[in-house]
This record gives structure tokens, sequence and C-alpha cells, in this order.
């Protein structure tokens, strides 16, 4: 569905079964359901301040390169619908396009749960 780059690292985003990094020609990580992504059907990405925001049917999921953590926005968060069918990210504002209409989030005003 979507491709990032970021250094010498591949990233692909797929229809069902998550987002997969390569490097080298290799399969390194896969982010699904398992280990903390919101859903396996992804349709956008985008890069933004060493973090990978994936656009999902069940909210949009936030990779953290630094921590290699996995945090989610859902509609409890500011978002019309967690059906995200597209979104961008310019100046630390996020615009989400969702089943529901559009939402406009202030990214420092996102909420930063703890994992449990």
């Amino acid at each position: 569905m979507d491709m990032q780059v970021k250094d010498s690292l591949l990233i692909l985003a797929t229809v069902d079964k998550g987002v997969y990094f390569i490097k080298n020609h290799k399969i390194i990580k896969v982010l699904v359901l398992k280990n903390g992504l919101s859903s396996n059907n992804c349709s956008k990405m985008q890069l933004y301040k060493n973090k990978l925001y994936i656009g999902t049917n069940k909210g949009i999921s936030i990779y953290n390169f630094s921590n290699n953590t996995i945090q989610t926005l859902y509609e409890s968060d500011g978002l019309a619908s967690n059906m995200v069918n597209d979104f961008s990210i310019e100046n630390d504002t996020m615009y989400a396009a969702t089943d529901n209409g559009l939402s406009i989030l202030a990214l420092q005003n996102i909420p930063i749960r703890r994992p449990f």
C-alpha cells in the first residue's frame, strides 16, 4: 500500500500483513498485531521526527525508532473515526482523513500512554 525509505532502510506497509522493515534485501523487522500494531491492514505511512506514523483501519499507530515502541491514536484521542484513509503531517500538526471527516491534531497534545 505504501513505501518509505529511512537512511538505507526500506519500509513497506501492506494490506493485511502489517509493516515490513527491509535492509540489504533481508526482512529485519515486522510490525503486526502481536507486537503492538493496531491493525495489520495498513494504508498510509509517513516519517516525521524519528517516528513512523502508520494509518490503519483501526487508528494511527506511531512507531518510535528511538525506543522501539508503538503508540496508537484512536477516536478517543481526537480522530473522527478509527478508519483512517489518508493523513499528512506538517509543522507538528496531523491532518487525518477518516470515514467520519477530517481530524486536525496537534502532535504535542497527543497523550503518551505507558505500556503494560
